[in-house]
């Protein structure tokens, strides 16, 4: 039974347009694909109200590394005979499905799929009319509180587990005014909608947390899809073993390259591809900088200060693949990549 709170602001001021309706929710065969940007960027959660700016014009991508943002059927999904309520499952290439239901008056999630390629993905089910997100028209000072409860997949010590999970989400629209992205990239009608999931799952052999935010920035003359994404995910047992801890930010524009940047650039990675050592040599002229390496899915897997032109970091803890190493020294950043084996 769904326990729902909906609390609508009356709003004095405003444009009608820049509102959430089923007139500009996704619909299938839409898609928007976003750069992959500093995952250490703050989520401005306390910039909110009307007529605030969010400022992300100082962001670097990683090698234009991307990720596509599609709205598909769960049919064309992995998940399909999970999901046969389900009428769209909005994708985050590599990261998360969402399957949900979207009418004229509201939309409802049935479940979210968390992917991770290296421990198994953590498939969350939702009972039938749980996990309300929108009640159309969804605007500014708009929020919702709804209980949720369903079953919860995921793989712990090489053992399958399907347990029960309960737990709350809440939808609201916080902000409106300009997100900007750079030079090209200011818009300055945006609506930010951020969404939090919290549910604890109960299993024989112990009690796990799933904590999920994230918030979304719109332009609706641009796109039913999010223009920014900040996505904050953990999921691991209470007082126990981290199963997924990240931070992920995506970006439809980039800043371009800078002269300083083009000198920082000339930082030398050595050898690459590597296994136990990785030796940094920072260009004359900078003898300090912060390097973080970073796995293809923009996490933070290893984070240092280096106060030497020279210095070599241990990287044989690391699993083998492919990393982007960020290199930032006076307000500069740039990327490079690292090949592990």
């Amino acid at each position: 039974m769904r326990n729902k709170i909906l609390l609508i602001a009356t709003l004095i001021t405003g444009s009608l347009s820049a509102q959430f309706d089923a007139s500009n929710a996704p619909a299938l065969g839409d898609s928007i694909r976003l750069y992959i940007v500093d995952s250490t960027a703050t989520d401005y959660a306390n910039i909110t109200g009307d007529g605030v700016t969010w400022d992300y014009s100082n962001l670097i991508d990683y090698n234009g590394e991307s990720r596509l943002i599609d709205v598909k059927s769960p049919q064309q999904t992995a998940h399909n005979v999970t999901f046969v309520n389900s009428d769209l499952a909005i994708e985050t290439e590599g990261e998360i499905i969402t399957f949900i239901t979207d009418d004229a008056n509201e939309r409802v999630s049935q479940g979210l799929v968390f992917n991770d390629a290296d421990n198994g993905d953590l498939i969350l089910t939702l009972e039938v009319n749980e996990g309300l997100y929108y009640t159309y028209p969804f605007d500014f000072g708009d929020e919702i509180t709804d209980s949720i409860k369903g079953t919860a997949t995921f793989t712990f010590m090489n053992q399958l587990m399907n347990a029960p999970a309960r737990g709350k989400v809440r939808t609201k629209v916080d902000g409106r005014g300009t997100l900007n992205m750079g030079l090209t990239g200011v818009y300055t009608n945006v609506l930010r909608y951020n969404i939090t999931d919290t549910m604890v799952i109960t299993t024989p052999v112990a009690d796990f947390t799933v904590i999920h935010n994230q918030y979304e920035y719109y332009d609706h003359t641009v796109s039913s899809l999010p223009i920014f994404t900040h996505t904050s995910m953990w999921f691991g047992q209470i007082g126990g073993t981290v199963l997924r801890d990240f931070n992920f930010v995506l970006s439809k524009d980039i800043i371009t390259t800078s002269l300083s940047q083009e000198v920082l650039a000339e930082t030398k990675l050595y050898p690459n591809p590597t296994s136990q050592l990785l030796n940094i040599e920072l260009p004359n002229g900078i003898n300090k900088a912060s390097i973080s390496i970073v796995d293809a899915v923009g996490r933070i897997v290893m984070d240092v200060n280096i106060e030497d032109t020279f210095a070599n970091l241990n990287v044989s803890h690391l699993k083998e693949g492919a990393y982007f190493v960020k290199i930032a020294s006076d307000n500069t950043v740039v990327t490079k990549t690292l090949i592990l084996n």
